[in-house]
């Protein structure tokens, strides 16, 4: 994509930094599974190593139309024009293209907590659960519905399943998290096993 939206040719590509993604899943937008490692660039150096290479961002998009006539699929044409910042794809969400990478290129950071010790963060199962669930059903009960705001529950309840959370404030989250109460009492039968085994 790189080549085809900027003009840029191997030798170029040698010129950016890259980097492999680790085979896996992968989910920011939605959920992928990718088993081979993928090399993957900059966007933003891309476009300017592509600005430079043809003198202006005009001369860039020239060389990409007339290269690219009738070799693009309707899609690829739709992610030229909005990796390239194209004035049609300006100003709408809904021209922005799905990530085929879906994250591949991000990484935990973590927070220095006051007394010195790195936290990651931690994602609740139960807000993933309280998603599924209303995804499937559209129903939402009025435990969770005290912490979603707006007309569409959809979004804050996609937000607080990727919220990262210390462990000090996720203790306090799964004490008023109705999904993630609804699988600790699934896992009760599992612990008594545990200890009538032990």
């Amino acid at each position: 994509m790189a080549r085809k939206c900027f003009g840029l040719m191997p030798k170029d590509l040698r010129r950016l930094p890259s980097m492999l993604s680790i085979p896996g899943t992968y989910s920011v937008g939605h959920r992928t599974t990718c088993n081979t490692r993928i090399r993957l660039f900059s966007l933003k150096q891309s476009k300017a190593l592509g600005v430079a290479k043809y003198g202006s961002l005009e001369a860039m998009e020239r060389f990409v139309t007339s290269r690219n006539a009738g070799k693009l699929t309707y899609t690829e044409v739709h992610d030229v024009r909005w990796l390239t910042g194209h004035p049609s794809t300006i100003g709408s969400c809904s021209n922005v293209p799905n990530d085929r990478y879906c994250g591949m290129a991000s990484t935990g950071f973590p927070s220095l907590r006051p007394n010195n010790i790195l936290e990651n963060g931690v994602w609740c199962l139960g807000c993933r659960a309280n998603f599924i669930n209303y995804q499937r059903t559209r129903i939402l009960d009025a435990e969770t519905r005290l912490f979603v705001s707006g007309d569409d529950p959809l979004f804050p309840l996609h937000d607080l399943e990727f919220r990262a959370r210390s462990k000090p404030a996720f203790v306090e989250h799964i004490r008023v998290c109705r999904g993630a109460k609804d699988l600790l009492r699934g896992l009760e039968p599992c612990i008594q096993a545990s200890k009538d085994f032990l």
